[in-house]
């Protein structure tokens, strides 16, 4: 059975669910303050299989929001599942995540609704990595939004955010791309590191051929960058890049366990293969797959070629400068 609390313009918004699924919902609407609705009006909600939080029908501030869920679910074993249609620009999101609460509905069109609402009551529910997913339209349209204003300094409220940098094979640019990536990161606002997560020993050579590089114990700093060696790992950063050179079976979970993944590779029609075998390990984990140095006339045809419902194509230009941060930075932002 499913508890949902909802305002009366959502009332009927998950009818569906009864008719089509056999699940039976119970529903309370109008103004509510969660927190006194969790610790006080209810006495037992252990019935319920889920519980559906409408955004709209709460009258409490988005700290007591998050506190009354986690209040809920130390009570409680029911699922907790948050609609929060169209809150594109709350912060109230970014709180939920950082409080382990993934099972977030933020799209405004019903089909998109009723879709993440299915993933949200699957056996599994959504996990990180997907809540943040879900979120990309929204921090695209923050973005254009901000860069309508001329500003290019954001705020991030996320906490170790993980991103995976993969090589399809050696020498197709995974750090290079990384080195870039963090740098973005860093321009943008945001306390990001870069970590040395394969046995390569790039780190050590590159610190050592550039003389500005300040290196120390656990890692080697540049601009205002630290730069991890392998083995080490930073502690509070909005964003963690973490370069795996080459993927191999023995780490494709570790890979699998970041939010973001990243794998780099050429099209050259020696070099496809190689890469079409990569993203056939990650069949079902959302990727973003980065390729060099290919001529607009072929991307058309590399669309198709490549085309998978979990994977996003990107094309980067030829940027051989180690510590550029903006050459390309429209891919980096998507």
């Amino acid at each position: 059975m499913l508890l949902y609390l909802c305002s009366n313009q959502s009332l009927n918004l998950f009818d569906y669910l009864e008719k089509e699924n056999q699940i039976p919902i119970k529903k309370l609407s109008g103004a509510f303050k969660l927190k006194q609705f969790v610790i006080h009006d209810v006495k037992n909600l252990g019935q319920f299989s889920c519980f559906v939080i409408d955004m709209k029908s709460l009258k409490d501030t988005e700290d007591e929001v998050v506190e009354a869920i986690e209040a809920f679910r130390a009570m409680y074993s029911s699922r907790v599942i948050v609609l929060a249609e169209g809150m594109d620009t709350s912060t109230l999101i970014h709180k939920l995540i950082e409080a382990d609460i993934y099972n977030i509905i933020t799209s405004s069109e019903y089909e998109e609704i009723k879709e993440e609402m299915l993933e949200c009551m699957s056996l599994q529910g959504k996990n990180n990595r997907n809540a943040i997913w879900s979120m990309t339209k929204v921090a695209e349209a923050c973005c254009n939004r901000m860069d309508s204003l001329g500003s290019h300094n954001y705020n991030f409220l996320c906490k170790d955010i993980k991103i995976a940098l993969v090589g399809s094979e050696h020498k197709v640019g995974a750090t290079t791309t990384a080195f870039h990536l963090v740098k973005f990161l860093v321009n943008n606002g945001a306390e990001a590191a870069y970590v040395e997560a394969n046995k390569n020993g790039q780190l050590q050579k590159i610190s050592s051929f550039y003389k500005g590089m300040k290196v120390k114990n656990a890692f080697a700093e540049y601009e205002g960058i630290k730069y991890y060696f392998e083995g080490n790992y930073p502690d509070k950063n909005n964003f963690v890049v973490l370069d795996f050179g080459t993927i191999s079976e023995g780490r494709l979970q570790v890979v699998k366990q970041c939010e973001v993944i990243v794998i780099c590779g050429c099209a050259k029609p020696y070099e496809i293969e190689q890469v079409k075998s990569t993203i056939e390990k990650f069949e079902g984990v959302k990727i973003n797959l980065v390729l060099s140095h290919v001529q607009k006339e072929e991307r058309n045809t590399l669309d198709e070629l490549l085309k998978k419902p979990n994977v996003s194509i990107l094309y980067a230009d030829d940027a051989p400068t180690l510590f550029e941060g903006k050459k390309n930075e429209a891919i980096f932002k998507e």
